[in-house]
């Protein structure tokens, strides 16, 4: 930073200080020719000590005004401290710009928090007939035929799923405020997220196989989130599953020094290496999305969005025809 600035002094005052010893070089060689003086030292010793003083003090007002303005570029609370006119203007025109985009950016956010608390309250409101179409699905089990039931079930889990959702990306703006690190055992953790998505398995003939023998293994992470991120990669994992077909979920754990790796892998039609990249972006599909219909190209960016929040890394491996990996590590839990 320091050097940044000594340079740009440098560049800014070059054209000056060769101009200044030109000048002075001709006066003292004009006087030596026509006056025949042969003591040079004191004039040269004067000229060059008024130099000194001039560009000092332009190296003071220059520095303290360009190295807060280098800091305020990167970010960090500064003062510009002007001195000169020139300079003094230039901070007026800087703070005047900062204030008129602070004030839109104030009343945007404003907006924006009045829209995302209707939508919020409006998918709030959306549950409740979600909830009830459960119920009278649930009730009348006995009086419509199975695959009705099915189709309701499946179709109503859809709703609620994508209410789900976009509660959650309004609530990743204020991840902060909703984020409760604590210690979480992940066996526990993936059983419920199994249990839950029962259904959903037994619809598409897909069944989850557990591959660790391990009853409890902690790990250091925010339980709701968490849950959310294993979710949707269970939920995709039966999503893109082979229509037809028996198939299996298996999930692993592996636990390596202070880290804890979780696999859960399936045995779907698989992402070709070309979409592999872009899975994690948003709204993107790919050649799958224009498969299955009911791809939006959210869920993975989600969370990616919601691991890198977390601390947690999460990464993906697919082959074409033989399914899909993916893995989420956490930080374990030491004890002491």
């Amino acid at each position: 930073m320091y050097k940044k600035v000594f340079k740009n002094f440098l560049k800014e005052n070059i054209f000056y200080s060769i101009s200044f010893f030109f000048s002075a070089g001709i006066v003292l060689f004009y006087f030596y020719v026509s006056m025949d003086i042969t003591d040079f030292f004191y004039p040269i010793l004067l000229t060059l000590s008024v130099y000194l003083i001039f560009i000092g003090t332009q190296w003071f007002k220059y520095y303290r005004f360009n190295i807060n303005l280098t800091r305020g570029i990167e970010n960090e609370y500064y003062n510009l401290e002007a001195v000169t006119p020139e300079q003094k203007m230039a901070e007026q025109v800087i703070f005047k710009m900062h204030k008129n985009y602070a004030e839109k950016i104030s009343k945007i956010d404003y907006k924006n928090s009045d829209i995302k608390y209707f939508i919020s309250q409006w998918i709030h409101n959306m549950k409740t007939p979600v909830s009830v179409i459960n119920l009278i699905i649930q009730r009348e089990k006995n009086n419509i035929d199975e695959e009705t039931i099915k189709n309701l079930d499946e179709e109503n889990y859809k709703i609620k799923n994508g209410l789900e959702q976009v509660l959650n990306i309004i609530r990743l703006d204020q991840f902060s405020r909703d984020y409760e690190p604590e210690v979480v055992d992940l066996v526990s953790l993936i059983k419920s997220i199994i249990n839950s998505r029962k259904n959903q398995f037994i619809y598409a003939n897909v069944f989850p196989k557990i591959e660790f023998i391990k009853d409890k293994v902690l790990v250091l992470t925010d339980k709701k989130w968490s849950a959310f991120v294993i979710d949707q990669v269970v939920s995709n994992s039966i999503k893109y599953s082979k229509k037809n077909e028996k198939g299996y979920v298996y999930f692993n754990i592996v636990q390596y020094m202070d880290k804890t790796h979780l696999i859960i892998r399936d045995e779907g039609v698989g992402i070709p290496k070309y979409d592999l990249k872009r899975v994690f972006e948003p709204f993107f599909t790919g050649e799958n999305g224009r498969k299955f219909e009911s791809s939006t190209g959210i869920g993975l960016y989600m969370c990616k969005k919601i691991a890198d929040n977390l601390g947690h890394e999460i990464s993906i491996e697919s082959e074409v025809g033989k399914g899909t990996a993916i893995k989420i590590t956490y930080i374990s839990k030491v004890d002491f």
